[in-house]
């Protein structure tokens, strides 16, 4: 299992878009081959990521809709946790490397490492290490147009209120005034 702070699991300390995952499939697994067949290969990771993005995993008919599966897992997992998604590509390619009596030729880890950076992280087995190369840059949630409406008209409401309220008291004094003076 690869090991990372445990928080990343939850708030991940970075994503990527589907052309980072794209990449990923088409420059480290596609490329790997061996004695078992590509859909085999194809389908460890599809069960890798499945479990990680909190899908139930199932085996694709053909090699082409294998690969279209994993490409759809990819994509999502990449959007929303890179550290999941480093992890599935940890425990496939350390699956694939742990065949025993066929051969699989996987890519080590520093050029695995050469494609992860992009999205900020290199893993050092046994552990997910954030790159130095890479600083990710949490952008805020732009205030938009209706937030701006919402909160003046929450304002100019409560403002309502407050004189409203003034009104009413303004208008429960007059008649003690007019007792009083008689």
């Amino acid at each position: 299992m690869l090991q990372f702070d445990r928080n990343w699991r939850f708030d991940s300390p970075g994503t990527a878009d589907a052309d980072f995952a794209e990449v990923i499939l088409g420059s480290i697994i596609l490329p790997i081959s061996g004695d078992i067949p590509p859909q085999n290969i194809i389908e460890i990771f599809k069960r890798n990521f499945s479990r990680l993005s909190g899908n139930q995993p199932s085996r694709s008919s053909t090699l082409d809709w294998a690969i279209s599966d994993l490409r759809r897992l990819l994509v999502d997992l990449a959007e929303k946790n890179t550290a999941l998604f480093c992890e599935a590509i940890y425990e496939s390619i350390e699956q694939l490397k742990n065949f025993e009596q066929v051969r699989v030729d996987v890519p080590d880890w520093d050029y695995i490492n050469r494609y992860l950076v992009k999205c900020g992280m290199t893993i050092e087995p046994p552990n997910l290490i954030l790159s130095d190369e890479y600083l990710p840059i949490r952008v805020e949630k732009p205030v938009t147009l209706s937030d701006t409406a919402n909160a003046l008209i929450d304002k100019h409401l409560n403002e309502s209120e407050i004189i409203v309220a003034r009104g009413i008291m303004w208008l429960l004094y007059q008649p003690f005034l007019v007792i009083r003076n008689y």
